[in-house]
Formats: structure tokens, C-alpha cells, sequence
């Protein structure tokens, strides 16, 4: 046995209610399930491996509310180390417990209606018992933490307004720092016992401006907290949450230096933009990843150049372009089927820095003023939601005269880079200036060469994802 797992999640009540349990598990299968509720008018709870029926009496609203209490085990199963990212995506230790849900894919793992299908998180209270020496970082806002036979009690419930899209809990052997600001923020950190006090302050004040940054940028989240947690783990370290990120332990204990494109904190800089990217927004990531990693990645430099300048952002387009170009013959479109591509680089190139190019070519297209409209639109009308790329570009094409279709989807279904036919019509003289009039067709073919050798007039160059 792994751990008793306690959420107490809330529906609407319905005529019949069918709640389910997600049959595809990464690696592990729940036993011992039991379900409670309170409302003595429910007839009957019944169970099997996959499915929880209750059937509630017509004369309750469908309006009102009704409380389930889950219990149940989790164990792994004997092919589970053999899972990529296995340790990361969920463990049991003598450091740490975890599910990670950001990485599992495990947004099936609390019970959901069946015939709604809800792909977001009703709202819900969430109960972690751990050592009283431990620490725990879980979804939603900590309302209570008691202390009962020699352990601590971590009472969790999901944000106003907002609930996650997937329940996730850590329990660490870290302590707690808190650090709040002037505006009364609140950075709740969970560190190792060596983490130097310098690391803290500078982690810190990273967060808190890189969080203000973004929510000018795409959006309130009146929270007013985040959520911090050094992750110990041989593969990877970092994850973002919704209004919460696991860094890994070293770079609290370890003396920070960032080289010119500002790693290793630019990484923890990616994590706090996924609050917005892949949380408040909430897209499918098997055929929409790059709505998580490309926004995420075109995120980073937003932020450092309001304190190292344009330069970096320079610095970093060439950088996506050079990570791009080792496999340009092979990439996919933006939006493509996950489990289609055995090729995890190739899924990293074309979400990541595909995904982050072809934005900064939209922001070229459309111009400064009507993408950041746009870019806030977006989230605005899809705050709580699960999205496509479908609503991205809607909100986009909403706030351009241009007629935007053909180049958005262009990249959004068809693999490699488009072919344009560039010609220039006209050359005139204006006192001492030359005014050169091009013309510029796409010629909707496709094309696997990064550039091809141009003719003095006319010549055909295929397309990085952004016009440099």
C-alpha cells in the first residue's frame, strides 16, 4: 500500500447520479474503495472496479449540492518502474510521497460524472495526513493544519472561482517559509533543511515579480499567494501547477548562477507561467501540447526583458531557431496526436520552440497592441474552461482586421514549413531613399529544407516560424 488518498469532492445533484473511476491508471490500480456521504436521503451506494452508482431521489433539486467522501489505496504495478518519468510522476519513500499530476496525465484519478464527462475538478476539499515533521504543498488553498495522535493534518479546498485541473499533493521532508509582501502576497516555500538564506530571498522576489508580470500580462488571478516546493528526484524537478511549481532542491542549496539566457532560473520563471498555461486554460496536452510548452516558452523572455532588456529577447529567438533547426525536416504540425510521435524531441521541438516562434511570427502579423488584446481575450473567455486551438485562434482573429486563417492553420496542421513565392513589383527612388515594393505569396505546398539558394528577382525561400 502506497497511501490512503481523502478527497471529499462536490456535485450537483441529479435524478441519477453516475460517478466513475478513470479505468487507465499510469502504472499503479486502487484497491480497499469505500464512499461515504452524509445525506441520508441518497437510496443507495453501490461499487464495482470502475464505477460508483447512487440513486438520488426526484424530489431534490438539481441546483443543490451533494458531498461524496472517497477512500481507497493505490499500489504499483510490476511494470511501473518501466514508465517514463515513473518516480516523477508519483512515489513513496522515506523523503517523500507524491502524485504529480501534471506529468501522469492523471486528471481521471478522483471519481468524475460519467455522462457529463467534466474535464476540470468540481469543487472539493482534499485531506493529507502525514509525519509531524513533514510538509505538504496539494491542490488548492490550505485552510487548516491540526495536529492528531503525532500527525499533521493538511486540510486543502479548491480556489474561489477556480477549481484544478487535476488533484496532485507532495509530502516532503522540508520546513516552511513564508515571505510576504508589500501588497500582501503571499510566496509559501517549501525548502530543504540546507537552503541557503540568500537562495530564498532571490527565489522569492523571482516569483512574485515574474506572477505581477503575468497577470498584467494575461489576467488577474486575484489569489494573491503561490505555491513553491523543492522536488527531489533523478529525472526531472520542475512541474507547473495551477498557482503552484516544484523546482528541484538544488537550486536552493546550491549557489545560483545564470548564464546569458538566464538558466537555470528561467526554468522556474516557465513553471509560475503555467498558472495561466495549461491551468486556467486547461488544454488537452495529447493533441494541443503546445498550447501548454510553446506559451510557456514565449512566456520566459516576456518577462526577462523588463529587467535585462530587449536583447534578451533577441538572444532568445535566435536560440529557439538554432533548437529548431536540427530537426526541421521531420516536425510535426503544432497541434498533433501525442501517441502518434514515439519521437520525444521531435514533440519537444515542435511544442516548445515551434510552438514559441510561431507566436512571435503572430505578434509580427498582428502587431504588438492587437496580440496582447488578443492574448488576454483568450484567457479571459476561456478562464475556468478547457480549450483547443480552435479557441486561441478565435481570439486572436477577433482582435485583427487581418485575415489570419490560412497562416494559423497552416501551422497548426500541416507538418514541415510553408513555401512563399517572394517577388519585388516595383522599385522607386524618393530623394535619397529606395523604396522597394515585394510581394509576398504563399504557395501552399509544404517544404522540408530550411532554405533554398535565391535568384536575383525572384526566389523561393521556405519559412522559420517567425519573420527575423
Amino acid at each position: 500500500m502506497l497511501y490512503w488518498i481523502l478527497p471529499e469532492l462536490i456535485f450537483k445533484k441529479q435524478i441519477q447520479c453516475i460517478l466513475s473511476f478513470a479505468k487507465a491508471f499510469i502504472g499503479v490500480y486502487y484497491d480497499s474503495l469505500t464512499v461515504e456521504t452524509g445525506n441520508p436521503e441518497i437510496e443507495s451506494i453501490t461499487t464495482n472496479p470502475n464505477e460508483i452508482t447512487c440513486i438520488i431521489p426526484a424530489n431534490l433539486f438539481k441546483a443543490d449540492t451533494l458531498s461524496f467522501r472517497f477512500e481507497y489505496c493505490l499500489f504499483k504495478n510490476a511494470d511501473f518502474a518501466a514508465i517514463p518519468y515513473s518516480d516523477f510522476a508519483m512515489q513513496a519513500n522515506k523523503k517523500n510521497v507524491h502524485i504529480n499530476a501534471a506529468i501522469t496525465r492523471t486528471d481521471n484519478w478522483f471519481p468524475k460524472l460519467k455522462e457529463e464527462q467534466i474535464k476540470r475538478l468540481p469543487p472539493f476539499n482534499l485531506t493529507i495526513i502525514a509525519p509531524d515533521t513533514y510538509e505538504v504543498m496539494a491542490s488548492g488553498k490550505l485552510k487548516e493544519i491540526k495536529m492528531e495522535n503525532g500527525k499533521k493534518y493538511f486540510s486543502y479546498s479548491n480556489y474561489d472561482e477556480l477549481s484544478d485541473r487535476s488533484l496532485y499533493f507532495f509530502i516532503n521532508d522540508n520546513h516552511r517559509v513564508e515571505k510576504v509582501f508589500e501588497d500582501g502576497f503571499k510566496l509559501i516555500m517549501l525548502v530543504p533543511e540546507d537552503t541557503l538564506e540568500g537562495n530564498v530571498d532571490y527565489l522569492a522576489g523571482l516569483v512574485y515579480s515574474s506572477y505581477r508580470h503575468y497577470e498584467n500580462r494575461f489576467g488577474k488571478t486575484n489569489l494573491n499567494e503561490y505555491k513553491l516546493n523543492a522536488f527531489t528526484n533523478k529525472d526531472m524537478g520542475y512541474s507547473g501547477l495551477y498557482n503552484s511549481c516544484n523546482a528541484p532542491d538544488w537550486l536552493f542549496t546550491k549557489p545560483i548562477s545564470n548564464n546569458e539566457l538566464y538558466f537555470p532560473c528561467r526554468d522556474l520563471i516557465h513553471e509560475v507561467s503555467h498558472t495561466w498555461w495549461g491551468n486556467i486554460v486547461a488544454p488537452d496536452a495529447s493533441l494541443d501540447y503546445w498550447l501548454f510548452e510553446g506559451f510557456a516558452k514565449f512566456s520566459e523572455p516576456q518577462f526577462l526583458k523588463t529587467f535585462l532588456g530587449d536583447s534578451i529577447e533577441i538572444l532568445y529567438r535566435k536560440r529557439l531557431k538554432m533548437m529548431l533547426a536540427a530537426d526541421v525536416d521531420f516536425l510535426p504540425p503544432l497541434r498533433f496526436i501525442s501517441d502518434e510521435i514515439q519521437n520525444s524531441s521531435l514533440k519537444s521541438a515542435a511544442a516548445y520552440y515551434q510552438g514559441a516562434l510561431f507566436l512571435y511570427s503572430l505578434l509580427e502579423l498582428m502587431g504588438e497592441e492587437n496580440f496582447w488584446k488578443g492574448m488576454k481575450e483568450y484567457v479571459k473567455s476561456n478562464w475556468g474552461k478547457t480549450v483547443d486551438s480552435d479557441d486561441f485562434f478565435e481570439a486572436m482573429q477577433h482582435n485583427t482586421n487581418n485575415n489570419i486563417r490560412e497562416f494559423f492553420y497552416d501551422y497548426l496542421d500541416k507538418p514541415g514549413f510553408a513555401e512563399y513565392s517572394i517577388r519585388e513589383v516595383l522599385c522607386e527612388r524618393r530623394d535619397s531613399l529606395f523604396v522597394h515594393h515585394i510581394e509576398i505569396v504563399n504557395t501552399r505546398e509544404k517544404v522540408c529544407l530550411l532554405y533554398t539558394s535565391p535568384s536575383p528577382r525572384d526566389r523561393t525561400r521556405s519559412r522559420m516560424p517567425s519573420s527575423a
